[in-house]
């Protein structure tokens, strides 16, 4: 962190809730290669600047936007309190520095189904390897159909129509596309895992039972936490990442990005036959997801891995 004992002295004066003071360090930390690029500390920067850099940390995430943005202008207000030397007091009101980065948003989003799947054959084990992975694929691919996160960790496997591609749940249809049959046709059907080793350079396996139940996404435990797939999907990206992708696959996905690449998409192709793209509920989603004061209701915290 840069600076960091005068970033310390502002978390600890800044809040006592522990989730702003989490989010503050990971916005310093996130700050910190381009204050040691400038060699100034980021109370000290031009709006210009700012704006800049801002955005290209935050593209499309609009939660990131707007706890960053609060904190941003509290330690910017703080520094000018304290006389830091060269604090700038115009970014205690800072404002309308996030917008449209396009090359940020290419590297945050799929395009569409086809460049979904060839994302993630490049970083995922084959459907036919029927591997825990596999539950990766179909995490994806419910949340470019459009089921929420929690609605993808609770889905049942009766729910998922195979003859008819689609996928029925709370009174609602999800219709799937094509690249992702093979994928629902595993989790679906199989009773059991290929269960790779940790390790890169050991290539045994082990074939484990699945776990009982009925839900789409259990592996070979019956843990359903969200946090299991975040973090399994990270490393799976990471390590194709560092062994070299296709510069169009080189994406950083998570599921709301791909919700939102879902969601995208489908407006496009509503565009093309001639209907009027509807992003209602898309807004109403959305603003859900977001406390009034701005800071996302996710709770910050350790995650735990995928069993």
């Amino acid at each position: 962190m840069y600076n960091g004992r005068l970033k310390a002295r502002f978390i600890e004066e800044f809040t006592t809730a522990e989730q702003w003071r989490v989010g503050a360090a990971h916005m310093f930390e996130a700050f910190a290669p381009y204050e040691t690029e400038y060699g100034a500390d980021l109370c000290t920067w031009d709006e210009e600047r700012m704006a800049s850099v801002f955005q290209n940390l935050v593209g499309i995430r609009v939660k990131s936007s707007f706890s960053r943005l609060t904190i941003l202008r509290r330690y910017a207000a703080w520094c000018v309190e304290k006389q830091v030397p060269g604090a700038n007091p115009a970014l205690v009101t800072l404002h309308n520095v996030s917008g449209p980065q396009p090359e940020k948003i290419r590297s945050q989003m799929v395009s569409s189904p086809a460049h979904l799947q060839q994302f993630l054959d490049a970083v995922l084990s084959p459907e036919d390897d029927c591997t825990t992975e596999c539950l990766l694929r179909c995490y994806l691919w419910l949340a470019f159909i459009g089921l929420r996160e929690e609605e993808a960790l609770e889905l049942p496997t009766t729910a998922v129509d195979l003859e008819n591609l689609v996928i029925r749940y709370n009174g609602r249809e999800y219709p799937f596309y094509r690249e992702a049959i093979k994928a629902f046709r595993v989790c679906v059907r199989t009773d059991q895992f290929v269960v790779k080793r940790s390790s890169h350079q050991d290539k045994r396996y082990t074939v484990l039972p699945r776990a009982p139940g009925d839900r789409l996404l259990r592996g070979i435990t019956t843990e359903k936490r969200k946090y299991s797939f975040r973090t399994a999907l990270s490393r799976a990206i990471k390590i194709a990442l560092n062994a070299g992708v296709d510069s169009n696959l080189q994406i950083r996905l998570g599921y709301n990005r791909v919700y939102n690449s879902g969601l995208f998409y489908r407006m496009y192709i509503d565009e093309r036959a001639g209907k009027e793209p509807d992003f209602t509920e898309y807004a109403r989603e959305s603003l859900e997801r977001v406390n009034p004061d701005g800071f996302p209701k996710t709770k910050l915290t350790r995650l735990p891995s995928i069993a």
